[in-house]
């Protein structure tokens, strides 16, 4: 049986400590939920805001860079789509164990557990007798640059095993 829900994941800021260079304080990562069958009406509303923007499909689509009269009509065609966003904010000033979480990509897999913690109840939560599916959610995690995704499923499954061992610690559904 598909999947009942669809998840993209992107990252904003970045994993530095430096604030003195320019290290952003805060590291996000965030996710927008649809259910399966939604998923192409979700796709033709990128694209529908893409054109109004009179951006090209390859062109990145970042909020940030928008001038605020284009984020009107971008955030009006969102607050209309059959969505949800879960999201994670990492304040980094306040990390205690800086020295673990400058290791290659650690910040980030924390993050992500912490976010799929989150969508895996949200799944659970919201699976329905008329959702369509059989409640598992299909996760489509952005390029992240330097990343080789095997690293992050390898992490993923050390999570699960370790779920396994103590379910209170890592709760992911």
């Amino acid at each position: 049986m598909p999947p009942s829900f669809v998840a993209y994941i992107d990252e904003s800021g970045d994993e530095g400590f430096h604030f003195e260079k320019g290290s952003f304080w805060w590291f996000v990562l965030s996710t927008v939920v649809t259910p399966k069958d939604a998923d192409l009406e979700t796709v033709k509303l990128i694209d529908s805001v893409r054109k109004s923007l009179e951006r090209n499909d390859l062109e990145p689509l970042h909020f940030r860079k928008l001038k605020h009269e284009q984020r009107l009509p971008f955030i009006y065609h969102i607050a209309q789509a059959n969505l949800k966003t879960i999201t994670v904010f990492i304040h980094k000033p306040s990390i205690m164990n800086v020295e673990v979480f400058q290791q290659r990509f650690r910040l980030y897999f924390y993050a992500a557990r912490l976010l799929l913690e989150r969508l895996s109840w949200y799944c659970r939560d919201h699976k329905t007798v008329h959702t369509s599916g059989d409640g598992s959610v299909e996760i489509v995690f952005s390029n992240k640059g330097g990343m080789k995704y095997d690293e992050l499923r390898a992490y993923l499954n050390v999570l699960k095993t370790q779920s396994q061992i103590n379910p209170y610690k890592y709760q992911v559904d």
